[in-house]
């Protein structure tokens, strides 16, 4: 196995490179990380390169991260400029908004209305988050690999956590005023945030067809509806012997995927926020210009520290507005 002190500290990349090719050289050793490692490769002309290694260090340091807040990921429709027809670096992304027409019977002279008729769009621009570790003399010395992912792992989390913060407070931000519901959360307001959100028509008052479907939940939120005479009921119901009742858990609550968003820190009308209920397929963009990048630089005035920062560029916008509805105190 090759140490960090092996490698010429003369490099651009030099501790994620290197980082990146002891786990490359771990995953050639682990038969169940081998399929991981050729979808990697896949993206590179030469298995050496040091492309594979960055490319492998900064999906190891993503989907980490991804995974302890993959809620705030679900509920959003998720985009790359693949998808949208555009090259990454665009700058500023026009997202149209589809959104369904009612259907008619087919005759002869009857006029059909278009999915994406008079629908318009939303225009999204990208910024960069990042979090830069340091990295001593001493530990690329000692060949410390496995402490300096430890910390490239940290600025990972550290980074996407901004961005889950910004993706449920612009979540807050971007839902209908007009469908805000008041009142602390419960099952009644629930209800009422649904409803605000299946009902939504067009000027013309046709209805959008939205379906709410996940009711995100702010610490304040989860803790109110848990200690709620409602909650507890239907909890209590699950555990008595031939009752109707649902599952002892809150999964799924009055029909919604619940998801714990504790980053809401913003407020909705000067209240505090209790919970989003959306149609998570029609509601907000996440939209990931560029995957989780590691690079390196050289701090002034040490001897022989680095730091290596881990970035990515990412934008966010409301989509269709009334898909989404806010409970507040």
């Amino acid at each position: 196995m090759n140490k960090l002190s092996d490698f010429n500290l003369a490099g651009t990349n030099v501790i994620s490179e290197s980082v990146g090719k002891m786990l490359v050289e771990e995953m050639e050793q682990d038969v169940e990380q081998t399929e991981m490692l050729e979808s990697f490769k896949e993206d590179n002309d030469m298995a050496n390169s040091a492309d594979l290694y960055t490319t492998v260090m900064g999906n190891k340091i993503y989907y980490s991260a991804y995974n302890r807040f993959q809620p705030y990921f679900d509920a959003s429709i998720s985009l790359t400029p693949g998808e949208l027809g555009l090259p990454a670096g665009a700058g500023a992304y026009k997202i149209p908004k589809v959104t369904g027409s009612p259907a008619v019977k087919i005759a002869d002279g009857a006029i059909v209305n278009y999915l994406n008729d008079n629908k318009g769009s939303v225009t999204l621009e990208t910024e960069t988050y990042g979090q830069g570790t340091k990295i001593t003399r001493r530990l690329i010395k000692r060949g410390a690999k496995g402490f300096i992912q430890k910390l490239m792992n940290a600025a990972g989390e550290s980074t996407m956590r901004l961005v889950c913060k910004d993706i449920a407070n612009g979540m807050v931000s971007a839902a209908l005023t007009a469908n805000t519901v008041t009142g602390d959360i419960s099952y009644d307001t629930i209800e009422d945030a649904k409803y605000n959100i299946v009902t939504s028509a067009n000027t013309d008052g046709e209805l959008y067809g939205f379906y709410a479907n996940v009711i995100a939940l702010s610490s304040l939120g989860k803790k109110t509806l848990l200690k709620s005479t409602d909650f507890k009921n239907v909890m209590y119901r699950a555990t008595v012997p031939g009752a109707e009742s649902q599952k002892n858990t809150y999964t799924v609550w009055q029909g919604l995927k619940v998801m714990d968003f504790d980053l809401i820190s913003d407020t909705k009308g000067g209240a505090a926020v209790h919970a989003i209920v959306l149609d998570s397929e029609k509601f907000f963009v996440f939209f990931k210009e560029t995957n989780l990048e590691t690079f390196d630089g050289r701090l002034p005035g040490t001897a022989g520290d680095m730091e290596s920062i881990v970035a990515i560029d990412v934008g966010m916008v409301g989509l269709h507005t009334a898909a989404g509805a806010v409970i507040t105190a």
